[in-house]
Order: C-alpha cells, then structure tokens, then sequence
C-alpha cells in the first residue's frame, strides 16, 4: 500500500474518532443533570375550638412538627377553613369553619409552603366570607390554590421551579354539596375550583399545565368520609387525571388515611387524613406525613412524556397521631407498629400498586 494511500486512512480515522468524541460530547452536555426533588403533602388543617389557641400562644409541640414539614423541597396542606372573622354559615350545613388571616402567617412559620383551598369549608361564611378570603389570598405569603375570583383563576395552577424542575399544582373540590352547590368559581362569580357536575374544566387545566410545566400534580378533595378505600366517583376521576397526564394525585376530605400508590406511572395518595385538627379522638387523629420524591432528570425529558417513565419515583408515609393541642406527633413503638399496619390495609383496597409500571 502506499505512503499516500497509508496517510489518507490516517486522515478518515482520526476524523471519525474526532467525530465520535464530538458526539459524546454534545451527548453529555445535552443530557440533564438534576438533582431529584422532594414535596411533602400532609391533610386536612383548620382552627376550631382548641386549636384557635394556637395562632394565639406558641406551642411546645410546634418546634418538631416545624422541623418535620420543613426538611422537604416543598410543603403543602389542605386548609379547610374560610380566611374570615365575618360573615353568615351556610345554611344547612353541619360544621362551619373560619380562621382569621393570622392562620395563613401561622402556617407559613411552621414551614408550609402553600395551601389548597379547593374544598368544601373554603365558602363557610358565605359571599362575605369568601370576599374576605380572596381579599387573605391577595396579601397572604402562602399561596392559595384552587380558590379564586372566577373559575379562570380557581383553576390556575401554582407555579414552581425546585432545583431547574418546573412542577404545576392544580386544585379542585368533586364534593356535591353546599359550598360546590353555591359557590363553585365560574366564568363571573368567584368561588372554588369544583368537578362535581363532570371533569371537563379540571382535565383542560391539566393538559394545558403539562404543555408549560416538567411535572404536573393535582390536590383533589373527594371521597366518602371515614371510608378508608376510595370510592367510585374517586378511581373514575383518577382514571380520567391519568389520561390528561397528571403525574401525581394528592386527596384529602375523607377524615382517615386512605391507601397511596401508582396506577400506572402516575401516583396517587387517595386520602391523607386530618392533620392539625379539633378532634383527634380514635381514627380522626390518625394521620402523617407523606412525602413523594421526583426524578429531575425524568421530568427534565418531558418533551415525549410516554417513554420518560415514571417521574415521581418514591413515597415515604411518616405516621403520626393528633395530640390533645390539635397537633400531630410522630407516632412510635405500638403506636406506629398499629398506624404502620392501617395504611397497608389501605394500600391494599387502593387498587393501586406498590410501584410504577415503568
């Protein structure tokens, strides 16, 4: 062979080695490198009774809980409650509750970073209870989601960015009752974001969130209360939440922890229980902490979400019990050996599994 002919070979080589290093490095420079991030959701809040004395005088339990709600990315609850000292309660209904703005500073110092409001105490008070409620949101340092002066608003889902991961929180209330009955936001009257009458509102905003957002979550209050294992109308919407393309289903109202899992890659927590509240007598002040962890790097792929998998990987249960002040307590020894044992009872009713498809 020749000198010439040995010399081009040389050349094709190293250009050909040049170009695969090139392309191993575009490779890595393309591919994400996120941290995974961490959302804690815990259940139904209010200050009735005893409780009320919390936004009055510190609490010595209120160190640990503050320490226990803060050690994730994110925090959020279920405030069922009107933000209002007036107004009129609803007729008709069996337990009206209000708290004043001072609520909204009390959470926020106990490490909660954003409440939902899509339930079915958010209206109590009625139209000057619910005005004083959005006028609360307006100046809160929390955020307020599923509530708003028009079901454009009650529907906006809040907005966050956690470690380059951007996640949309969606809220809605499925409950037929008073508050859906007479306060439900739509295009001209403020209210609450509701599903009760069909899906159709709640399912747009979920697929318009996930075209803007890397992960999208939605926090339903829904289901029978004291049931532990979801109801029909539950799966029925989690099933059509799956299809928009929600990536995590939050619930509460039941007043009992309720089973958690994925159907599909797309995980579900059914219910979380009571969690600061009047009543901690029996199952009321059974309750926790659940904490979901999402793969930065998954959700950072979105732009073909049906072959990226799975984005929330992982859920932690911290079992807890309701104190006599309203507050809850990790639970230990038989206790947490009992709560331990009731939600994978629940787990099991759930119809959900212990771990995504993919």
């Amino acid at each position: 062979m020749s000198r010439r002919r040995v010399a081009g070979l040389v050349v094709v080589v190293v250009i050909a080695m040049f170009a695969a290093l090139l392309g191993t490095i575009r490779a890595a420079w393309a591919e994400p490198n996120r941290e995974p991030v961490t959302l804690t959701f815990v259940g139904d809040v209010h200050f009735e009774h005893q409780v009320r004395e919390l936004l009055r005088r510190p609490d010595a339990g209120e160190e640990a809980l503050r320490s226990a709600l803060s050690a994730a990315d994110f925090t959020m609850v279920n405030l069922e409650t009107a933000i209002t000292e007036g107004g009129t309660p609803l007729a008709g209904k069996s337990f009206t509750f209000r708290a004043p703005a001072s609520a909204l500073d009390y959470l926020a110092d106990l490490g909660v970073d954003a409440v939902t409001m899509a339930n079915n105490h958010a209206a109590d008070f009625g139209e000057v209870g619910l005005q004083d409620t959005l006028d609360a949101k307006a100046s809160s340092r929390l955020p307020l989601v599923g509530i708003g002066k028009d079901q454009a608003e009650a529907f906006t889902p809040l907005s966050i960015t956690l470690a380059e991961t951007s996640i949309a929180i969606l809220a809605s209330s499925q409950l037929t009752e008073e508050t859906s009955r007479l306060h439900s936001a739509t295009a001209s009257r403020p209210g609450i974001a509701t599903n009760h009458e069909n899906n159709d509102a709640l399912v747009a905003a979920v697929e318009s969130a996930r075209t803007e957002h890397d992960v999208v979550i939605v926090f339903k209050h829904w289901g029978v209360e004291k049931d532990t294992c979801p109801s029909d109308d539950q799966r029925q919407a989690t099933d059509a939440l799956v299809a928009a393309g929600a990536d995590a289903v939050i619930g509460s109202h039941a007043h009992r922890v309720q089973g958690s899992g994925w159907k599909g890659n797309t995980f579900v927590a059914y219910g979380l229980g009571n969690f600061i509240w009047d009543f901690g007598h029996g199952p009321n002040g059974d309750t926790g902490m659940l904490t979901i962890t999402i793969d930065g790097n998954r959700a950072a792929k979105r732009g073909d979400r049906d072959k990226t998998g799975p984005v929330v990987t992982a859920q932690q249960w911290t079992p807890m019990r309701i104190g006599t002040n309203g507050l809850p307590v990790a639970a230990v020894d038989a206790e947490q050996t009992r709560l331990t044992e009731e939600k994978a009872l629940a787990d099991a009713c759930s119809g959900l599994s212990a771990a995504p498809v993919s």
